[in-house]
């Protein structure tokens, strides 16, 4: 399994890094982008409120990971440092910007585990363990 430093933190403690990423806010029907942009901590006060947002400093390799739980941000900030696990591609299907479509990059880890129920006649199985944002495939505008 891959180890991880993280930590949960408030909107006042995301560090004021240059990120790559996204936010989408309650009344939108698809998220905004920001490519090389700090990020705007004032976007998390007031209506609309944030749903979700994912966010990734690539010089610091910090990633940043926002939900909005029942009104309250459960914030993540992610050091992937030393991670050396091969970020997984994913087609953003919604995530455009300037009529760019942009596919985003995830570093997953999984455990294994023992059969719980006996369904698997007491073999290992993987389970999912955490999954950080890591930027874009490819951040140019050009079509």
């Amino acid at each position: 399994m891959i180890m991880l430093n993280y930590e949960l933190i408030k909107i006042t403690d995301i560090p004021d890094f240059i990120f790559d990423g996204y936010f989408w806010f309650s009344d939108a029907e698809k998220p905004q982008l920001i490519i090389a942009e700090k990020i705007k901590k004032s976007m998390f006060s007031g209506m609309p409120f944030v749903i979700e947002a994912n966010f990734y400093a690539p010089k610091e390799q910090v990633s940043i990971q926002i939900r909005n739980i029942d009104g309250d941000y459960q914030i993540i900030k992610f050091n992937l440092k030393g991670i050396t696990d091969k970020a997984l591609r994913y087609i953003g299907h919604d995530l455009e910007k300037e009529g760019k479509k942009f596919d985003f990059l995830m570093i997953e880890a999984w455990e294994e585990i023992e059969d719980q129920d006996n369904l698997l006649e007491a073999m290992k199985t993987l389970q999912p363990t955490w999954a950080a944002f890591a930027g874009f495939k490819d951040k140019t505008l050009q079509s």
